[in-house]
């Protein structure tokens, strides 16, 4: 039996409203290592919103962000021990983030479709 990679970021019951509004009303979701994931969706849907709550750049109305901290001990699996976003102060976030990377796609990465966009990365230099 093969085990699943560790999970990265796991969003549990997420919400959040703007006046009123609300944005996103309970969003699970599991990434595990070595995924690649995109958030794509219509203009307002939450995307955005999304990524800025993993990112801790407010917090959520209700739920947990929960993100692997690589620098803390593994767990008894082997497998990086899940922090609490909410639970960290401006050093214990900058020490998450730096094992991040997220792009911000505006109007266009490159021309063409979202396959080829997405696709410049695993591709690499020619």
């Amino acid at each position: 039996m093969t085990s699943s990679p560790p999970r990265e970021i796991v969003t549990e019951g997420l919400r959040k409203s703007f006046g009123g509004k609300p944005v996103l009303q309970g969003v699970d979701l599991t990434i595990r290592s070595g995924e690649m994931v995109a958030v794509v969706g219509g203009s307002g849907c939450g995307k955005t919103v999304l990524l800025k709550l993993i990112m801790a750049h407010f917090p959520p109305d209700a739920g947990k962000v929960l993100v692997a901290d690589h620098e803390a001990p593994l767990d008894p699996s082997g497998a990086p021990p899940l922090v609490d976003m909410a639970a960290l102060d401006d050093a214990g976030l900058d020490r998450i983030r730096t094992h991040w990377a997220i792009v911000f796609q505006r109007n266009a990465l490159v021309t063409g479709d979202v396959f080829h966009s997405l696709a410049v990365l695993p591709r690499g230099p020619s």
